[in-house]
């Protein structure tokens, strides 16, 4: 993985309220559908968002994680490394990704890789926090950086 991949995360302060990242719809005619959120030839689609990056984790708790399924993709493109990493943004918190909650941080190589469908490259799994709140999910190519800001409710809230 390039080091330069390894940038500081950027993303606005939370203050009283989230600034949840806007959506938009998908396009039909591609491999999968949904909302996508972030601007740039990585972007991510969380399951159940609409409109703006509000999304509700799934009930049952894995290893003290929430997890909410979403699916990450690169633009036909852009085929070089990803870099996928996460944090709380109004208090201190992680992000982990994955079908599990094992990877802090996702190194994804450049090429073809296992998931590709019309050119895209995606990686499905899940998005995974400890608890309720802000968090901003930062995705890192050679030449660019996508930030996107995402509220996490409770399962019933």
């Amino acid at each position: 993985m390039p080091a330069e991949l390894w940038r500081p995360l950027r993303h606005p302060a939370a203050s009283s309220s989230c600034p949840v990242t806007k959506g938009r719809r998908l396009p039909p005619g591609l491999p999968f559908g949904g909302t996508a959120f972030g601007e740039g030839r990585v972007r991510v689609v969380l399951v159940g968002a609409k409109a703006g990056a509000r999304i509700t984790v799934d009930p049952v708790r894995r290893d003290g994680w929430y997890g909410k399924k979403s699916l990450w993709f690169a633009e036909p493109s852009y085929q070089g490394p990803v870099l996928l990493r996460g944090t709380r943004l109004d208090k201190p918190g992680e992000v982990a990704f994955g079908e599990e909650p094992r990877s802090l941080a996702v190194q994804i190589p450049p090429g073809p890789g296992v998931n590709n469908s019309g050119g895209y490259r995606h990686w499905p799994g899940s998005t995974w926090v400890r608890s309720p709140g802000c968090y901003g999910l930062q995705a890192d190519g050679l030449n660019f950086s996508v930030s996107i800001v995402v509220e996490v409710r409770a399962p019933g809230g």
